[in-house]
């Protein structure tokens, strides 16, 4: 070997061996700051779940009678909570599916129609406004399993993402059964989309993808982030929307347990 090329190789074995070590280093500050800010999460939605369950206990009459009129503030109060709840639990997930690469979820079996109206109970004055209403249609549905708590996030995700973005008629939501599987589709008339945003709209960092305007695109952490946590547990996640406007968010969810990556069954 000549002098040149074992220069040129000492180079080449210096440059990888930094590289890696810059790649180690920048994998263990991004750990670290995942886990401060998974901290930072877990604070915030302390408070947020005193002041939800505050709001639910005058609402159910345990402090004595609410008059209407602030009886329809105090439900705004609890729904607006329970929805700040659910986008720190969605950032949590994403801090912890991208920056830590640590995700597991544990999945039981859980009933569609009592989550559906677990969440129409606690978020639906927010969903259901100016005499928009939500037809449900989830009857003989078998349970699926899921994350109990990750499955009532996806759903009042689904609901607050067909109520920013409709601009006529009511809400539709329909379960069926499919093999093996349970499917919840969410249908809604919105504006029209572009195909390359219908296309992209599940992509993990759609929300944060370059905009030549100043339009909202989507909702709390995105359709792509329901879509990671809906495979974590076995499940899957789509979104279509026709030339019309129409539009349909589904999710499918397995009715037994199947075994997708970091996904396991609660012991």
């Amino acid at each position: 070997m000549t002098a040149a090329a074992a220069f040129l190789g000492g180079v080449a074995a210096g440059a990888a061996l930094c590289g890696l070590g810059g790649w180690l280093l920048w994998r263990r500050e991004l750990a670290r700051l995942g886990r401060l800010l998974s901290f930072a999460g877990h604070e915030i939605n302390t408070p947020l779940t005193a002041v939800s369950m505050t709001a639910l206990n005058f609402l159910s009459g345990i402090f004595g009678e609410i008059p209407p009129e602030q009886a329809k503030w105090l439900q705004m109060l609890r729904a607006q909570s329970s929805r700040m709840g659910s986008i720190v639990g969605e950032l949590r997930d994403l801090i912890h599916h991208h920056m830590r690469r640590d995700l597991v979820v544990f999945v039981e079996e859980v009933s569609v129609p009592e989550t559906v109206d677990a969440v129409l109970r606690a978020v639906g004055s927010s969903v259901c406004e100016s005499g928009v209403h939500v037809k449900a249609e989830l009857d003989g549905l078998p349970p699926v399993m899921a994350d109990p708590d990750r499955f009532f996030r996806t759903v009042s995700s689904m609901f607050f993402h067909a109520r920013k973005f409709r601009t006529v008629g009511d809400m539709r939501l329909q379960g069926r059964s499919l093999p093996g599987e349970v499917e919840i589709a969410l249908e809604y008339t919105g504006a029209k989309l572009s195909p390359d945003d219908v296309d992209h709209s599940l992509d993990l960092f759609y929300p944060a993808r370059r905009r030549k305007d100043q339009m909202l695109c989507c909702v709390g952490m995105g359709l792509g982030m329901l879509r990671v946590v809906a495979r974590l547990q076995g499940g899957d996640f789509d979104f279509t929307a026709k030339a019309d406007g129409r539009a349909r968010l589904a999710l499918r969810m397995p009715t037994t347990v199947k075994p997708p990556a970091k996904a396991a069954r609660r012991p």
